[in-house]
This record gives structure tokens, C-alpha cells and sequence, in this order.
């Protein structure tokens, strides 16, 4: 056949090609009733719409009209109530910075640590000074030494004074010719959350007040760009809080300390530029971008109340993956968690990303974790790109609906708060912890039964893995006579397997063998294999050996 005959019968598409017409759009309920014939007779709501720890439906799908009447909706990138974003370009001129936490033996070492971690790409550094013991400006000082701060943005994490804390890094930049207005960065100081961690505050109430006061009236003078009250909600996302009762958390604290602030004499843009909220990301993924949308679009409207201008209705938010899902257990699985809440963050709009490693929950950092965890970052900045975008969440049918139940959500949780006199008032009468109790009683059901799944300790897990001792490099300070309430405690979802295989362990090293079990299987393979495998899953989460006869 010459090539003109077969271009003769080639078959061509009409210029416009409609795939409507040839293949009928079904409607939602026609979509149903084959979804309701699949189920054969099982409930649609029982088996179809999961609910979440925050009380949330999730539909098994979402349309158009599920967003068509939402307040939120039609917002601009860096525009309205800043649900899609603070800035009009996304991340395009302005990427998230990189603020890896960094450990290390000495000041001499540590000063080292953060200069390579500079060099390889980390964009913004992080001292903890309750860690690391620093009391003085000497010692502050060695460890910025070669640093430059008008480049580097600076999170410093302290539960000292924040007058003193200020000071140091007030002093260090005039010692060193720093531009004091290109300084930025945040000081982690959340009185607030140190009260419900400790159960207690190392000075009088009145005194982290006046602390603050003082720093608000340094900042705004000579450090603009420094935000020197930090809104801890990380903490109690730590303890086991759902998204929900931690944006409340972090609304409620936010307000308390703009409303004393105002009765100490600050206008309300003098105060809320220099507020940043540390939110903690965790492993369930559209409500953690859900979460940091809604929480832009909630403070716009409590700054907005208070009076203040656009500016500083913007929300700085410094996201730092979950420590409450990480395993001493196959612990690289750890990587894989922390990605996917890195990704999170990023698509959600965090100004700030902290990746732990996969080794933080042990106390300690090998060189590889912290590359890996810096790395994980770089890969999804740089080789997938997503610094070239602008909100890429926004038009999602769920993510949009979900935001929007966030919201509503949060802020009648938030006005329970107030009406129980505000944040520090419901920490005095339990009503937080209480909350935070109930929601971390309800996850464990689900862990014990796996229906939740952690990979690695409660299912597919690796029998030969040890429980490795922590390292606690924390240590409490003495009791006090000042503000005392039931504290909370940063523990984890792992932790009753790991204390299960931690006896198994000792059990073995006593006796020199581990328990065994023996599966006596009858019959043909077909017969037996279902059960088999689902009591050796069974028996291996609690680390006993398995004898599988074939």
C-alpha cells in the first residue's frame, strides 16, 4: 500500500472531540447506587465515611458544588483572609527555609555543625538553649562565631528569661557590626506551653509578662524583623492532640498574649508582627495541609478583630515534623513518615520546615540521619520542584472542604476556651488536658486493635530489631512556688509496643531464647495460610519467635 493510500485511511478526530457525548458524566447518586451494590447490603456511612480524632467526615468523594458556597473560597495567593497564602508568588522568589535541629557534643563542635550544615543547604539555624546549657554571652557568641545573621535567619529555643535571651543575640549583633533591622528570625519562649509541660513556671507569671513587654519594646525599636512570641502548638500536638484542639491551643494562647499586651500599653501591629506559631505536622496528610491553611485564614480573623492592619493579619508559621509517630523500631521507616509531613508542610504554605531524624526520638544524631533529614528538603525543594509553586492546594475539592471544617471546628473549640476564661485559665482547671486525654485514649484503641497502623511495630515488623535506650539530654528544673498545673506529657503512639518488646528482650537475655510459638497447621495450604499468617503477624508484634512448619 503507497504511503497516499494510508494516509487516505487514517482515521481522523473531528477538531473538537467532546468525550461527554461519547461516554455519559454519572451523577452523584447513580455513583452511589453502584458504590451501595459493591457493598452488598453493608452500610454506605459505616463502610464508605471514615470519621477523624477531630470529629470530621471524610466523604468517600467530593464534587464541584462541595465548595461552590464556602466562605473561604475565591481568596488570592497573598490576598483576603490569606487561606492561600501570605505572599502573591507562593514560593517562587521566597522558598520555606531549612531549620535542621543540630546536636552536638561541645560549643566548638556545634559551631562547626551549623557552619557545614550552612554550606549544605540548610537556610536558617536553630540553637536550643535549654539543651545545651548556654547561660552566657561568651559561649552564645562562640557558637554564631563566622555566622552570618543578616543572611541566616536565627530560631532560638529557650525556657530562660526572654529579656536575657534577647540580650544575647542583641549584644552578639552590635559586637559583631550586624544590621539590626536585617536580623530575622524567631526566639522560642512559649511560657504558656513550658506551664503544661512542666506543670509549672520557673518565675511568676507577672515576670514572663514583663519579659516579654521588654522584648516588644527592643524588637520593635531595634529588631523589626525578629519575632520574639512564639505560639508553641507543636507541644501539645506532642502529647497526643488532634489538629483540631491544637489550632484551638494555639488561637487561645495567641490572643492571651496580644490581650495583655494591649493592657500594658502596645497597639495591636506592634505586637502581632512579632508573633510566629511552631506547628507540629503530622502523618495524616491532606488534614496537615488542610490544618496550616486554616490556621492563616483563623488568625487573619483575630487580628482583624483586634484592629490590626493586612500586614499584620500575615501568619508566620514554623512547621516541624511529628515526634509523637516516630519509632525506636525499625526506625528508618521514620524517613518515610517525616517526608510525607514535610511534603505536607509544604504544600499547606509553612514559612519555616524542620524534618527530625529518624533517630531524634533516641536522644542522640548520627552524621547520616542529619544529612538524610537536610536532604529530605533539598530533594523536595530543588529535584521535585515544589519551591516553583504557588499554592497548588488551592481548587481541591477536598482539601477546600476540609479546610473549611477545620475552621468551624477550631474556632468553636477556641470560643470554649475563652468562655472557660481563656488558655491559661483552662490549663488551671484541666479542661486542655482533659481534651488532649480523651483524644490520645481513642488513638490508642485504634493502635492496640491496628486498625491504625504503625509499619514496623504493631504490623510488618522485624523480630530482630532491638529497643534501644534514650538519651534524655533534658533535664527539669527544681520545684517552684509559682503558677502549678497537671502537667502534660510528650510521649508517643509506639510506646506500649516498645515497652512490650523491651520485656520480650530482657526475657531473652535471661534465659538466652526468645518465646516461641509454635503454628500447628492442618490441612491443605489453602486451608490454613490466612490464619497462619495472621497469627504470626500477631505474635511478632510482641517479638516472640515464630515456628512455621511448611
Amino acid at each position: 500500500m503507497s504511503t497516499q493510500e494510508n494516509e487516505d485511511n487514517r482515521v481522523r478526530l473531528s477538531k473538537e472531540f467532546d468525550l461527554s457525548q461519547e461516554f455519559p458524566v454519572p451523577n452523584y447518586e447513580e455513583w452511589k447506587s453502584s458504590a451501595e451494590k459493591l457493598l452488598k447490603g453493608q452500610s454506605f456511612e459505616k463502610k464508605l465515611i471514615s470519621k477523624t480524632y477531630e470529629g470530621i467526615d471524610l466523604e468517600p468523594i467530593y464534587l464541584k458544588k462541595n465548595i461552590e458556597k464556602l466562605s473561604i473560597s475565591g481568596s488570592k495567593p497573598g490576598e483576603g483572609n490569606y487561606l492561600r497564602g501570605t505572599r502573591v508568588d507562593g514560593y517562587l522568589n521566597k522558598s520555606w527555609d531549612i531549620c535542621q535541629e543540630i546536636t552536638s557534643d561541645s560549643f566548638a563542635e556545634l559551631n562547626i555543625e551549623l557552619k557545614n550544615a550552612i554550606d549544605r543547604g540548610q537556610t536558617a539555624i536553630f540553637l536550643d538553649l535549654e539543651l545545651f546549657g548556654i547561660k552566657n554571652q561568651k559561649i552564645f557568641s562562640e557558637i554564631l562565631s563566622g555566622i552570618d545573621i543578616n543572611k541566616t535567619p536565627i530560631h532560638i529555643k529557650t525556657r530562660a528569661s526572654l529579656s536575657k535571651t534577647l540580650g544575647f543575640l542583641l549584644e552578639h549583633a552590635k559586637a559583631n557590626n550586624f544590621d539590626l533591622k536585617r536580623v530575622k528570625g524567631v526566639i522560642e519562649g512559649d511560657f504558656i506551653a513550658c506551664l503544661a509541660r512542666f506543670g509549672e513556671l520557673s518565675d511568676s507569671l507577672d515576670n514572663n509578662y514583663k519579659h516579654i513587654e521588654n522584648s516588644l519594646k527592643i524588637s520593635n525599636k531595634e529588631l523589626p524583623d525578629l519575632r520574639i512570641i512564639t505560639v508553641n502548638g507543636q507541644f501539645f500536638h506532642n502529647t497526643g492532640a488532634d489538629s483540631v484542639t491544637e489550632l484551638a491551643i494555639s488561637l487561645a494562647t495567641g490572643v492571651e498574649y496580644i490581650s495583655e499586651m494591649i493592657t500594658r500599653g502596645f497597639k495591636i501591629d506592634e505586637v502581632a508582627k512579632h508573633i510566629s506559631f511552631k506547628i507540629g505536622i503530622g502523618t495524616n496528610f491532606f488534614m496537615e495541609i488542610s490544618k496550616l491553611r486554616a490556621l492563616r485564614v483563623l488568625w487573619q480573623k483575630v487580628v482583624k478583630e483586634f484592629g490590626g492592619d493586612k500586614e499584620s493579619q500575615k501568619t508566620f508559621i514554623h512547621a516541624k515534623t511529628s515526634k509523637y509517630y516516630q519509632t525506636k523500631l525499625d526506625p528508618f521507616v521514620n524517613t518515610l513518615r517525616t517526608t510525607t509531613e514535610a511534603f505536607s508542610a509544604i504544600l499547606g504554605g509553612a514559612d519555616t520546615i524542620t524534618t527530625t531524624t529518624y533517630d531524634d526520638v533516641l536522644g542522640n544524631q548520627s552524621e547520616l540521619s542529619k544529612r538524610i533529614a537536610r536532604n529530605t528538603q533539598i530533594i523536595l525543594k530543588e529535584e521535585s520542584n515544589l519551591k516553583r509553586l504557588i499554592d497548588p492546594s488551592g481548587g481541591s475539592y477536598y482539601i477546600e472542604s476540609l479546610t473549611d471544617k477545620i475552621i468551624k471546628k477550631v474556632w468553636k473549640e477556641f470560643q470554649n476556651i475563652e468562655k472557660n476564661g481563656g488558655m491559661l485559665e483552662s490549663l488551671k482547671s484541666g479542661y486542655i488536658q482533659d481534651k488532649i486525654e480523651e483524644t490520645v485514649s481513642l488513638r490508642k484503641k485504634d493502635i492496640y486493635k491496628r486498625k491504625s497502623v504503625i509499619v514496623g511495630t504493631n504490623m510488618f515488623v522485624n523480630t530482630e530489631d532491638e529497643v534501644p535506650n534514650t538519651i534524655n539530654k533534658i533535664k527539669q528544673e527544681g520545684k517552684t512556688d509559682y503558677l502549678k498545673v497537671k502537667k502534660l506529657n510528650l510521649s508517643r503512639i509506639a510506646e506500649p509496643f516498645e515497652e512490650m518488646r523491651k520485656t520480650v528482650s530482657e526475657f531473652t537475655k535471661k534465659t538466652g531464647e526468645k518465646p516461641k510459638v509454635f503454628l500447628a497447621n492442618f490441612g491443605t495450604v489453602k486451608q490454613y495460610k490466612g490464619r497462619a499468617d495472621f497469627s504470626r503477624g500477631y505474635f511478632e508484634v510482641g517479638g516472640f519467635e515464630i515456628i512455621y512448619p511448611d
